[in-house]
């Protein structure tokens, strides 16, 4: 008796927990967010994993999972940019909130680093990039 009910138990719960509209429909996409400011110490100590802070802000409640993009370019030449999720098609509040995310940089060259850092677009629809350059010292 107990087998049986167990597979109509088995049965009904196979039968009924999954429907065709049980799919979540979240759209999203990553974009590309503006750079506020950065927090970044005066030299690099070599040899070690240095730390940079970039803010940012959220147009509204619809952003999630900030990330930074950093790519190599030209010997100790970095270019960040940072994205973000945007859920599409979710009701969210239009706050706009400030956050910030650290980005570790391992000095392993004793030349200076240069950071380049989108910061949008300007009147005229061009992009705008902020220049920082941090010496590294052996110390």
């Amino acid at each position: 008796m107990k087998k049986i009910i167990f597979l109509f138990v088995l049965f009904s719960v196979t039968l009924f927990s999954c429907s065709e509209n049980d799919q979540l429909d979240i759209e999203y996409e990553s974009v590309n967010l503006s750079t506020d400011r950065v927090e970044a110490p005066d030299v690099f100590r070599f040899n070690h994993i240095n730390k940079i802070r970039v803010y940012f802000t959220f147009p509204n409640q619809c952003y999630r999972k900030p990330y930074a993009d950093v790519s190599p370019f030209g010997g100790n030449r970095r270019r960040v940019e940072l994205y973000a999720v945007e859920l599409l098609n979710t009701p969210c509040s239009q706050t706009s909130r400030l956050e910030s995310i650290e980005i570790p940089v391992f000095a392993d060259s004793n030349s200076d680093y240069t950071f380049v850092f989108w910061k949008g677009f300007n009147a005229n629809g061009e992009e705008i990039y902020e220049e920082i350059i941090i010496p590294v010292k052996n110390f």
